[in-house]
């Protein structure tokens, strides 16, 4: 399956979601599995170990590829009952049933990609939003989502969506380490704003009236999230979030207004020193400083 085909099954054309799915890992996609992977062929949450090296000339030596094994396999509806459905790999027994919620997935890398696979098979659609480059000496390994990405395709293309609510896929990692950054590296760091997210309007309109942020060890939102949750709060939908790390449910949340909302300079603020890459997105290589 080639990139163009796996990035459909991710953003079908015909479905609504797709408007907002974001291509620039799809399009940086290598033609073939296991360029990326897990540091040091880590495994990810319910997914065997993997076992095939990567060949030279990877962008992260020692990494291996990912692969999903049986327990992720398509079925012919998602429907279901569990079996074959990726909730066996990943709990998603917290999803809303009602179909009036739009899910915000906010997790680390390669999970947020399987979480979104496990709540297809629930009946979401997954969309996702990665918006950074990927490349050599890059700050955030975006390896494992690329291998996940391409892993989960086959998976998707199984299952019937259509007129499902939608799960926004984000990298938690995506604004970078808190340390400064070395000359060379590719500096593909980047944020969310409201325009890359559905209106509180549009979600309404398609008779969805809460959204569920699904966070690790925290409930309240990254502060690039919470200039979208805020206007969503405002038009009138119910906020929740989800600790996956914790042991309660889903828990109602006001969202505060964050510094500079609805400011028109705001956007301007939040990129800079972000680097945006000519392909779209974020990503570019940290110069070296000039000497005089």
């Amino acid at each position: 399956m080639n990139r163009e085909a796996i990035f459909e099954c991710w953003a079908p054309p015909a479905d609504v979601w797709s408007l907002w799915a974001r291509p620039i890992l799809f399009a940086q996609m290598p033609p073939a599995a296991g360029l990326f992977g897990g540091p040091g062929g880590r495994a990810w949450p319910g997914l065997p170990a993997p076992v095939t090296p990567p060949p030279a000339g990877a962008f992260s030596p020692g990494h291996a590829p990912l692969t999903i094994d049986s327990r992720i396999a398509p079925s012919p509806a998602a429907s279901e009952p569990a079996g074959d459905q990726p909730s066996q790999a990943i709990d998603v027994s917290w999803a809303p049933t009602a179909g009036d919620t739009a899910v915000v997935i906010d997790l680390p890398g390669a999970e947020a990609v399987l979480t979104g696979l496990a709540l297809a098979g629930r009946g979401f659609r997954p969309v996702p939003l990665f918006n950074g480059c990927t490349g050599p000496a890059e700050v955030i390994d975006q390896g494992p989502i690329i291998e996940a990405l391409r892993a989960g395709a086959p998976y998707l293309s199984g299952l019937a969506l259509e007129g499902a609510p939608p799960a926004f896929l984000l990298d938690s990692r995506r604004e970078g380490p808190a340390w400064r950054l070395l000359p060379g590296s590719f500096d593909n760091r980047w944020k969310v704003f409201p325009q890359d997210f559905p209106s509180a309007s549009f979600l309404t309109g398609r008779g969805l009236r809460r959204a569920l942020l699904v966070h690790r060890d925290r409930v309240e939102p990254a502060e690039d999230l919470a200039h979208v949750l805020r206007r969503w709060q405002d038009a009138g939908l119910v906020i929740e979030a989800l600790d996956v790390a914790g042991t309660a449910g889903p828990v109602r949340i006001t969202v505060d207004e964050p510094p500079w909302y609805r400011a028109a300079w705001q956007r301007v603020l939040a990129i800079f020193g972000l680097r945006r890459n000519w392909r779209g997105g974020f990503g570019g290589v940290v110069p070296q400083p000039s000497h005089g």
